[in-house]
């Protein structure tokens, strides 16, 4: 999974701050069983309204409740917890997603 985000010096939305990473693009390989080849799924924000719940509700909706979620460092872990604290909603399964996260950059580091 792989975030894209913009940081506008001056906010864009309500309740946003400047040079915060605003999430609106998100693209991922999701592989349902070994030997399976992986389907792509993704988000893009195309309307000129805050993306964070339309972009949050399709990751909800793409990567479901189960399965380990491969990111490289920990900047998807912190888009995730911004979005949770937006989205007071959503926080609890924002929260579950960080849980399934896995780390690629320790395995490159290594």
């Amino acid at each position: 999974m792989d975030f894209e985000t913009a940081q506008p010096a001056l906010p864009r939305y309500p309740g946003t701050s400047p040079f915060q990473a605003l999430p609106f693009q998100f693209s991922c390989h999701i592989q349902r069983a070994p030997g399976v080849a992986p389907e792509h799924t993704d988000f893009l924000a195309t309307a000129d309204t805050d993306p964070r719940r339309p972009l949050a509700e399709a990751l909800l909706n793409a990567l479901g409740d189960r399965g380990s979620i491969v990111v490289y460092s920990s900047f998807e872990r912190r888009v995730l917890g911004e979005l949770a604290d937006a989205l007071p909603d959503l926080a609890e399964p924002l929260a579950a997603l960080q849980d399934r996260l896995w780390d690629l950059l320790r395995v490159v580091r290594d």
